[in-house]
């Protein structure tokens, strides 16, 4: 006897309720997955921002904790968060063919270390060499959490947030004598170092949440143009106001740090990111510029000491050697106008670091980081770390690249000023521009894998069985 057919309801309804019990189960494990993801980069950028607060004001706790928080919590996503196979696969393929000439970097730090050990301290190189290769990891580990939309929207909201902390803070303490509590800079050497102050105005240079004002004019360079482009392409009304407005305004405090450069290239980057974003062309362009005015016209109007001290500085007598320093991002001028042993003086030598364990400067001394590398790596390796810097911008270019052919304007504004920013700041010499920029380079990278498919769509064609052969009628028939 066949089933009966009211037998069939029951067992197609059993069916459906077992299938939609196995998606709320795998949405609700992707939920925990995309909260733990989001918290973890929640804690990262606050680790790598408000580390100057903790050494600020919380001087009972040893510094160096909160110094080496970041690159616990970057080493805990690393092991937390299996890798995506895209990730890898474009990032290779982006940095061709440095990757190879990364690997003999690697090895000529890595053989430094024993100089360093045989003249003062392994632990000390061990630290050189994180300081040079440890964030690197931050770009795939970074790219990796963003893939999910989730986590991009609320990562780009904590990083607006940040950036309204850092910019409230810049304004209370420019607007608060140079001697107040609000203006100390890290406690060093168990001291508390007050606020250095522009001469002309009297006005102090502000730290904001940061240890020094390096740290703060780090932040306002690199993300305020990152989270612009990033907040610019949100699809959700209230993230995109809340990332484009918190950009522009941390952007309006860089001139109360006094310093000059930053001031020059954070202008220009943010210029860079309208122009992309389609300048007077689109909504979003025109939006940018009136947000943008406005914000600086309000931060002159209420504290003009602010531009004032800005320009003063540029007729100072040490401009021009700033500017000229820039001609040292370029191997030849390096090395024909720098002092420097050719073999090296070993990994971690010319750290700031180093002073904990007592080593002085040495007979070889420079302030920028061309400089620094050659004295500790030698001609060979200042070679190599400069060549896998090349390889970073020829991957920010080929990103904007593919960016502009996927039409997504505003990413490919993070990517060119990513670009121009890979000779700027110290990739191994400066902890809070090493950590921003890997973390704003691991955005870049999960927006290229986003795009990827559009267009570079697999090859590999799913076999498709050709349908059966329609019987034959047999003779017997």
């Amino acid at each position: 006897m066949s089933t009966p057919a009211t037998s069939a309801a029951p067992l197609a309804l059993t069916q459906a309720k077992a299938a939609a019990t196995a998606r709320s189960l795998a949405q609700t494990k992707q939920n925990r997955l995309d909260s733990r993801k989001s918290k973890w980069f929640a804690f990262l950028l606050s680790a790598i921002c408000f580390e100057g607060i903790g050494r600020k004001y919380l001087s009972f706790i040893p510094g160096e904790l909160f110094y080496f928080l970041k690159d616990v919590v970057l080493i805990y996503g690393l092991v937390s968060f299996p890798l995506d196979p895209r990730i890898m696969r474009v990032m290779k393929f982006m940095f061709r063919p440095f990757h190879l000439v990364m690997g003999i970097a690697l090895v000529t730090s890595v053989v430094q270390i024993l100089n360093t050990g045989f003249r003062e301290s392994f632990l000390l190189g061990v630290l050189g060499l994180r300081a040079y290769w440890l964030w690197w990891v931050a770009i795939p580990v970074v790219a990796n959490i963003l893939l999910s939309p989730v986590v991009r929207q609320r990562a780009i909201l904590f990083m607006a947030y940040v950036s309204a902390a850092v910019a409230i803070f810049a304004v209370v303490q420019f607007g608060s004598p140079s001697d107040s509590a609000a203006n100390t800079y890290a406690v060093h050497a168990g001291n508390e170092v007050q606020a250095y102050e522009v001469g002309s105005t009297g006005r102090p240079r502000v730290s904001s949440v940061f240890s020094f004002i390096t740290g703060f004019t780090d932040f306002v360079v690199l993300i305020p143009p990152l989270l612009l482009s990033f907040g610019l392409a949100e699809r959700e009304r209230r993230t995109r106001l809340i990332a484009t407005t918190t950009a522009i305004l941390s952007a309006a405090s860089l001139p109360m740090s006094g310093s000059r450069g930053p001031f020059v290239i954070g202008l220009f980057l943010l210029a860079l990111v309208a122009r992309e974003a389609g300048f007077l062309f689109t909504r979003a362009g025109r939006r940018v510029i009136v947000v943008g005015l406005l914000a600086i016209l309000s931060v002159i109007y209420i504290f003009p000491e602010s531009l004032q001290g800005i320009m003063d500085r540029f007729d100072a007598e040490d401009t021009r050697d700033r500017f000229e320093a820039i001609y040292t991002i370029l191997p030849p001028y390096s090395l024909a106008n720098i002092s420097y042993p050719v073999m090296g003086v070993g990994t971690g030598m010319q750290q700031n670091f180093r002073n904990l364990f007592g080593v002085n400067i040495g007979e070889y001394e420079s302030e920028n980081e061309a400089g620094r590398i050659l004295i500790e790596l030698g001609v060979a390796g200042y070679l190599a770390v400069w060549l896998c810097r090349l390889g970073l911008l020829v991957a920010f270019l080929r990103a904007a690249k593919i960016f502009r052919r996927a039409n997504r304007r505003a990413a490919t504004g993070a990517a060119l000023t990513y670009a121009i920013l890979t000779f700027y700041g110290n990739l191994a010499f400066d902890h809070i521009w090493q950590a921003l920029f890997f973390t704003g380079a691991g955005f870049i990278l999960g927006e290229l894998v986003t795009v990827w498919p559009i267009l570079y769509p697999s090859t590999k064609q799913a076999v498709v069985p050709p349908p059966p052969r329609a019987a034959l009628p047999s003779k017997a028939a």
